[in-house]
């Protein structure tokens, strides 16, 4: 016979994993390149290396009309060589489609860059090396960061990578089921004493 303090932990564990497993974590898209040329506020700059940086959660993936699966952004940065990290003001996401991924602009559809590779958005990725395309950067709506209007000229064959990170940060209802758990637990051995 299974004792009670067994069973009190069978009845933790078994709903943290079943509630950790439905539940979407945090994920960050990490996309650099070398040798990109544009503008940023008027200003121009050339053979810079840059880092884009996207924040989601694996649970915003989703299909979409033009691509397999895309994720709008909850928040992203850029970086150009050493430069300060600039907020990104305007919406920007990721998309993916049968044969590469890339950035894309949700307000008007715009495919702001494409890459080589066939990604799946919801999971974390090693740095790849990709083949960059730079395009579309100009049209209307522009991106907007902290730092003024950010244009990008059009260019292929840039090399790059990506990379994505998922979050390993414990989420409230798992926190709140172990308390539980942990009260049972108590609870069960207090009861157990004469």
């Amino acid at each position: 016979m299974i004792n009670k303090y067994v069973k009190g932990l069978i009845a933790i564990i078994v709903p943290v994993i079943f509630s950790a497993a439905v539940h979407a974590v945090p994920i960050s898209y990490i996309l650099e390149t070398v040798d990109a040329s544009g503008t940023l506020d008027g200003q121009i700059f050339g053979a810079a290396r840059v880092t884009f940086t996207l924040y989601a959660d694996t649970d915003d993936v989703g299909a979409t009309c033009c691509a397999d699966s895309a994720v709008v952004a909850s928040s992203a940065t850029v970086q150009l060589d050493n430069g300060p990290v600039l907020d990104i003001l305007t919406s920007v996401g990721l998309y993916q489609f049968g044969g590469g991924f890339g950035m894309w602009h949700p307000e008007n559809s715009n495919l702001l860059d494409e890459r080589t590779l066939v990604i799946d958005l919801t999971v974390a990725t090693p740095t790849t090396g990709v083949l960059y395309k730079y395009l579309q950067w100009s049209f209307a709506p522009q991106i907007d960061t902290s730092g003024g209007i950010l244009v990008f000229d059009d260019r292929e064959n840039v090399q790059g990578t990506y990379t994505a990170i998922t979050s390993s940060v414990p989420l409230p209802g798992v926190i709140s089921l172990m308390l539980v758990g942990f009260g049972g637990l108590v609870g069960v051995r207090y009861k157990a004493k004469p």
